[in-house]
């Protein structure tokens, strides 16, 4: 970690608290929250609306393509995508195998991988196919997806981690898939190589079909890790907010 100059742009409690952000390609910044999404530019929060969305909708998930399009994941409505100004949005009724989405993720291929309460959903030139217990899944609720640079596929879900190769899954490793009877709630890889996923109470990576923890908080939900160009892992906890992976792998709140 190495410090550098920061500032606090508060945000009033009626524009809702962010829980997503992403990048614009005009490099203005998208932000998500509980009340809808908002536009961050000229260091003010503005309103953002999406072509041909009447009603405003909360996104659990947002992901901005190597097109430049987002796709947002619903609690209740599916997947929204936008893109070169155009909205579409995908429901059970066109495909999608449910309707409350947990994870979206973009592969080395460009397809789209969704991830639902009913399985799993991979979006190719706008045409979805749907993994689910069928092909292997011990659970069909998938909280996490991770396209690796090998080309493998790793899916983090209720009934434990999983692999997916050649149209099959298959539970990680030699037990349960699980961390010391928890699910995996996010994945990562860093710069490295070195594959990362997060629990309800720490987090750590894989390691020779393994799980090595490293870390630990309080509790709640691990939401994503990122990481940036000095290499610090960062997550995003569910009930403690922004936190930092300092050196041997202490955990520090950063405080809004």
């Amino acid at each position: 970690w190495r410090p550098g100059p920061s500032k606090l742009y508060p945000m009033p409690l009626e524009e809702g608290f962010p829980e997503l952000i992403a990048e614009t390609e005009d490099g203005n910044l998208l932000i998500s929250t509980r009340s809808g999404l908002k536009l961050f530019v000229n260091e003010k929060f503005e309103a953002y609306s999406l072509p041909g969305i009447t009603t405003p909708f909360r996104s659990q998930r947002m992901l901005r393509d190597r097109d430049g399009g987002f796709w947002f994941g619903t609690l209740d409505r599916g997947v929204v995508h936008v893109h070169e100004g155009r909205t579409e949005v995908f429901g059970p009724t066109d495909g999608l195998s449910g309707q409350s989405v947990a994870a979206i993720f973009e592969d080395r291929e460009s397809n789209i991988w969704v991830a639902t309460s009913g399985g799993v959903d991979r979006f190719r030139d706008s045409a979805a196919s749907l993994i689910n217990s069928k092909q292997g899944l011990s659970n069909d609720l998938v909280s996490s997806i991770l396209a690796k640079r090998d080309g493998g596929i790793l899916l983090s879900t209720f009934g434990g981690l999983h692999t997916f190769t050649n149209g099959q899954a298959k539970i990680f490793g030699s037990r349960d898939g699980k961390v010391n009877g928890m699910n995996t709630q996010s994945l990562f890889q860093d710069d490295n190589g070195r594959v990362w996923f997060g629990t309800g109470r720490g987090f750590g990576y894989l390691e020779n079909d393994r799980f090595k923890s490293v870390g630990s908080f309080a509790g709640g939900t691990c939401l994503s890790i990122g990481e940036d160009k000095s290499g610090t892992l960062w997550l995003i906890n569910e009930q403690l907010g922004l936190l930092r992976v300092g050196q041997g792998n202490k955990i520090e709140q950063i405080p809004w």
